[in-house]
């Protein structure tokens, strides 16, 4: 009775210049940590920014949150209890276009996603398209996504989130290793499959 369809992804080309372009709207001029989803509690942002403050000095890097506001927080609440250098560091982008989230993809030096609750994590898979290194959220659908190309680790423990973020930062060989992984993995993935796997549930069913 259940049949497991998986989402696709098909990635956007992304030039040079239109890298450029991202990071001046931004204003993004350092390498950076991405997140991208809604803003609400279950994506786990506290978390994500507490360990980013840890590594952000030593790291000399930003933290960008692209996405719309949700419910249950808001970007001033996020950056409440910050100082004005660790709010400086931080851009909260707001909603962006899907051409914009393409470049911020390519752009970014790793990837987030500490998610509580998901029931696929398309942004794990978005971002590993782009050969961006993933860190993700252990015993969650997003580490099944990624089926052992990302780093996963316990989303509720800032130290573990810390740690990874800084050895995703520092060792640019391990970083590339998982972006080669996590690229690999993505190209299992597409529209066109997602398509033919759905269809060939209703046919069974003929």
């Amino acid at each position: 009775r259940l049949h497991l369809v998986p989402l696709g992804h098909d990635p956007r080309p992304v030039t040079t210049k239109a890298g450029r372009q991202v990071r001046e709207r931004f204003g993004i001029n350092r390498s950076f940590v991405l997140a991208a989803g809604t803003l609400e509690p279950r994506k786990n942002l506290p978390n994500l920014i507490d360990a980013f403050v840890d590594v952000a000095t030593d790291t000399n890097t930003q933290l960008v949150l692209a996405g719309p506001t949700g419910w249950g927080t808001t970007p001033e609440q996020l950056l409440t209890s910050l100082t004005a250098e660790m709010t400086d560091r931080i851009v909260i982008t707001g909603q962006v276009t899907i051409d914009e989230l393409a470049a911020l993809y390519s752009e970014a030096t790793v990837f987030c996603y500490p998610s509580l609750l998901e029931g696929f994590g398309l942004p794990v898979l978005e971002a590993m398209s782009y050969r961006t290194p993933v860190i993700t959220s252990k015993g969650t659908a997003t580490e099944e996504v990624a089926g052992g190309a990302a780093l996963a680790v316990d989303p509720n423990s800032i130290k573990e989130l810390a740690y990874a973020l800084r050895t995703v930062l520092t060792d640019g060989r391990f970083a590339r290793e998982l972006a080669d992984r996590g690229y690999e993995r993505s190209t299992g993935f597409s529209w066109n499959k997602a398509a033919s796997a759905t269809v060939a549930v209703y046919r069974s069913l003929l």
